[in-house]
Formats: structure tokens, sequence, C-alpha cells
């Protein structure tokens, strides 16, 4: 099974440095929504990574794709973007003893 990856640039970009193919750069649910309904219908996919903004955001599409079928692919959702930099940055601070 594959993985695929869908989220800001920053984040699709690790990803595919790591070997993923299955790629979509995107802000927002709605950038996303095309994307993730073809991985949901792909049965080689295994596993989706977002941010959790996304996926929030097609909650109603992956219930709806979910039903009655097996577990795959799994969903799941990565903290990490602009909105947790800031957090992020005072955990270095804490775990480096610099606060």
């Amino acid at each position: 099974m594959r993985a695929a990856v869908v989220g800001p640039a920053r984040m699709v970009r690790g990803f595919a440095l790591a070997g993923i193919k299955d790629t979509c750069i995107a802000n927002d649910a709605g950038e996303a929504r095309e994307a993730v309904l073809r991985w949901l219908r792909d049965t080689g996919i295994g596993i989706i990574i977002t941010t959790p903004p996304i996926r929030k955001g097609l909650s109603a599409e992956i219930g709806l794709a979910g039903a009655g079928k097996n577990a795959y692919p799994v969903i799941i959702s990565l903290p990490g973007g602009k909105d947790d930099e800031e957090d992020e940055v005072e955990d270095y601070l804490k775990v480096t003893g610099l606060e």
C-alpha cells in the first residue's frame, strides 16, 4: 500500500523528499477535496497524511466515503502548520533549557 500527503507546500515537499509520490499541495479543505476523494477511492492508498484544519474541513466527505468499507485508507493529521509555529518555538526553548 502507498501513502499520500495533502497539506501546505512545506509539509508536502518534505514527504515527497522521503519518497511519497502521491501528493497534493493545498492550504485548505477546498483545495484538498478533489485529491482526498480520489485517494479515498484508490484501493492502493493505505494512509492519507494531512493537517488538522484540512481533515476537519473534509470530515463529512471522509465519513461518507468510509461508511461500510474497510479501515483503509487510514487518515492521520499532523500538527505543525503556521498556527503551531509559536508553540513549537516555545517547546524548543523548554527542551533546550533556554526558557
